[in-house]
């Protein structure tokens, strides 16, 4: 598992099953929807905060559609899972 999700997944109360020897297990009920919430908030702020590639004579007009394009990404991962 990646080590970014392992690390929101035991931030949530999820703990690595010991007797399966795979996949993870949680006490809480609503567990399971607070830990793929967090995951997509990660993967909105990401989308949000992409670097311009951008250089040259009109660096900073593309920069700033580059980082319109982001926050609208950001907006629209966040929209699609009601968050």
């Amino acid at each position: 598992m990646n080590h970014n999700i392992e690390e929101i997944a035991i931030r949530y109360g999820f703990k690595y099953h010991e007797l399966v020897g795979i996949g993870w297990a949680s006490k809480e009920t609503d567990g399971l929807d607070k830990f793929a919430q967090a995951i997509i908030k990660e993967c909105a702020t990401i989308a949000a905060s992409v670097p311009a590639p951008y250089s040259g004579k009109h660096y900073e007009s593309d920069c700033h559609a580059w980082d319109n394009a982001c926050t609208e990404a950001s907006n629209r991962i966040r929209k699609h899972f009601g968050i």
